[in-house]
């Protein structure tokens, strides 16, 4: 294998290709592009995980043209942002003349230890979004598909689509997290051994995003594999 020869035997730094990636279908000479640019002709697509980190992924759908992008990610740490900043933030940076469409996890929709009041993240984002005038969309599903589902679901995109780019700049920690994240032994997501290792959250909101804003095109793959 020549990552882990790279690694092992040559003791270069590196990051080990896990044997059976979750993200099988990924290929980033195909889907990775240094930097792309908002299209102004489309909304917003952003897709939330809630953790003690909140994540959030960034990008533009348009089903019509087959046009997926991966713009820009929010996870750090280090700024231990709360929910209402981490919005303030990404319209800042976005801009407030801007439909914004919301999925993410559906967990998020209970109530939660990690906000003010227990309040449900989802809750505390679309109070933000009305209280600051700001248009927006609930895209949040009822239920997260099974990590199986979720599996196929994302590689069946990643091998047929041929327009889904992703930014090396925008979105570095998806991407490492896209390379990284592993199936378990029932062939879906081994979500214990990334949580032990603290990583996948931004993978997390990947598939989230994919459910959501590429169903259609998925959903229209398989109707032809039928």
């Amino acid at each position: 294998d020549p990552d882990r020869y790279e690694v092992d035997a040559l003791g270069k730094w590196g990051m080990v290709k896990p044997d059976k990636l979750f993200f099988y279908n990924f290929d980033a000479k195909k889907h990775e592009l240094e930097a792309i640019e908002i299209n102004d002709n489309l909304p917003i697509c952003l897709s939330f995980d809630f953790n003690v980190t909140l994540s959030c992924l960034m990008g533009q759908v348009s089903i019509y043209d087959r046009y997926v992008r991966k713009i820009k990610e929010w996870h750090d740490s280090k700024s231990n942002m709360d929910i209402p900043e981490l919005l303030f933030d990404i319209v800042e940076t976005i801009g407030r003349d801007r439909t914004y469409l919301i999925t993410g996890d559906a967990s998020g929709n209970n109530r939660s230890a990690f906000t003010a009041g227990h309040a449900s993240g989802f809750t505390i984002i679309f109070n933000w979004f009305r209280e600051n005038g700001i248009e927006y969309e609930d895209h949040v599903p009822s239920v997260n598909p099974s990590h199986y589902n979720s599996k196929l679901i994302n590689n069946a995109l990643l091998k047929v689509e041929q327009d889904i780019k992703y930014s090396k700049q925008g979105c570095e920690t998806t991407l490492k997290d896209i390379k990284k994240m592993e199936q378990d032994s029932s062939g879906g997501y081994n979500k214990k051994l990334a949580e032990a290792k603290g990583y996948g959250h931004v993978g997390d909101c990947e598939r989230y995003f994919n459910h959501v804003f590429c169903y259609d095109l998925w959903n229209e793959y398989v109707n032809l594999n039928n």
